[in-house]
């Protein structure tokens, strides 16, 4: 991921982009895929990759 470069203010964006990137996940997939996830961390890129 691009992370911004280190500045003397804190980036509030962080927090709120992780939670905008991840909403729409956890409305509907992870509900069922945070299952399969959780036994597939080590394969996660692979089991997006499919999907995508």
């Amino acid at each position: 991921m691009v992370r911004a470069p280190a500045s003397p203010t804190p980036r509030l964006p962080a927090p709120n982009e992780h939670d905008r990137l991840h909403a729409p996940e956890n409305s509907r997939a992870s509900a069922w895929r945070s299952r399969r996830t959780r036994s597939m961390q080590i394969g996660r890129v692979q089991y997006l990759s499919v999907w995508n």
